[in-house]
C-alpha cells in the first residue's frame, strides 16, 4: 500500500531485482486487473509474458505482491467508483490466505515533498519519471523550480493527511500482518530493508540481489526548488504541516 510519488515504483523494482520475488505493479487502476487479481497473485506466471521489462523465473517464486494506491482501495472515487465493492472482496481474498497475505504499507511521510512531486511529474513533458521518458534530460530536471499554488498545496496536504488516516484504519482492522515504513528511510538505512525481507520471510543477506535503476528527479532543497518559498513558509507556519518544511 502506498501512495502515488511515494517511491512505490522505485521499491517495486527494488524487490523484483531479486530473483525469487515478483511484484506486480498498481493493480488496481485498470478494471480487467481488479477482476482477475486473485488469479494474477496465484499464478504470476501465465501473465508475465504481457508485463513490459518483467524478468524471466530463475526459481520457484517464495514472494508474489502486487502495488495498490491508498485512493483505489479504501473508499469509493470519482477514479474507482465500485471500490465500495473491491475492499471487501480483497479483504476477503486476502482472509483465506491467513498470515500469508500480509500488507506493507510504505508511505512517503513528508506530503509537502509528495505534492512537490506531483507538481513537477505533471509539469509540460515531465510526466512520469524522468529516466522513462525519451529525450528527457535529468540534469535539467535536476535545476528546476516550481511555484506552488498554496490553497492547493494547503487542500492537499489535507487530503493525503485524511487518506493515510483511512488506508492505516483498514489495514488495523482487516486482522492481517502489516509492516509500516517509511520511504525517507528506506532511502538512508539498510536496517529497513531488512525488515521488508524478514516480514517476507526471506534472509536479511538476500538484500544485495535488491536493485534498482531509478533515480531520483528532485535532489536540491526545498529553498531551492519551491521558487515561492516565501510564500510556502507563510502558510505553512503555525500548521500541523510546518515541520515538512523544515525537516
Amino acid at each position: 500500500m502506498s501512495e502515488q510519488r511515494s517511491g512505490s515504483t522505485w521499491f517495486k523494482e527494488m524487490l523484483n531485482g531479486h530473483p525469487c520475488m515478483f511484484m506486480y505493479g498498481e493493480m488496481f487502476m485498470r478494471q480487467e486487473k481488479r477482476k482477475r487479481f486473485s488469479t494474477m497473485l496465484e499464478s504470476p506466471q501465465k501473465f508475465m509474458a504481457k508485463i513490459p521489462d518483467t524478468k524471466p523465473a530463475t526459481c520457484r517464486y517464495w514472494v508474489v505482491g502486487m502495488k495498490a494506491f491508498h485512493y483505489t482501495t479504501p473508499v469509493p472515487t470519482t477514479l474507482n467508483p465500485r471500490n465500495k465493492e473491491l475492499t471487501p472482496r480483497v479483504m476477503q481474498w486476502m482472509k483465506k490466505q491467513g498470515s500469508y497475505a500480509r500488507f506493507i504499507h510504505m508511505e512517503r511521510h513528508n506530503f509537502l515533498d509528495r505534492h512537490l512531486s506531483d507538481v513537477r511529474a505533471n509539469s509540460p513533458g515531465l510526466g512520469g519519471h524522468c529516466q522513462k521518458i525519451k529525450g528527457c534530460d535529468t540534469s535539467k530536471v535536476h535545476d528546476m523550480r516550481w511555484d506552488l499554488k498554496v490553497n492547493e498545496m494547503m487542500k492537499y496536504l489535507k487530503e493525503a493527511e485524511k487518506q493515510s488516516a483511512s488506508v492505516k484504519s483498514m489495514m488495523s482492522s482487516s486482522g492481517q500482518p502489516v509492516l509500516s515504513i517509511k520511504y525517507d528511510e528506506l532511502r538512508t538505512k539498510q536496517e529497513v530493508w531488512c525488515q521488508v525481507l524478514n516480514f517476507l520471510g526471506v534472509s536479511c543477506a538476500d538484500l544485495v540481489l535488491l536493485h534498482s535503476s531509478l533515480k531520483k528527479d528532485i535532489t536540491k532543497g526545498r529553498d531551492h526548488v519551491i521558487r515561492n518559498y516565501d510564500e510556502v513558509e507563510k502558510a505553512l507556519k503555525g500548521s500541523q504541516f510546518e515541520w515538512m518544511l523544515e525537516s
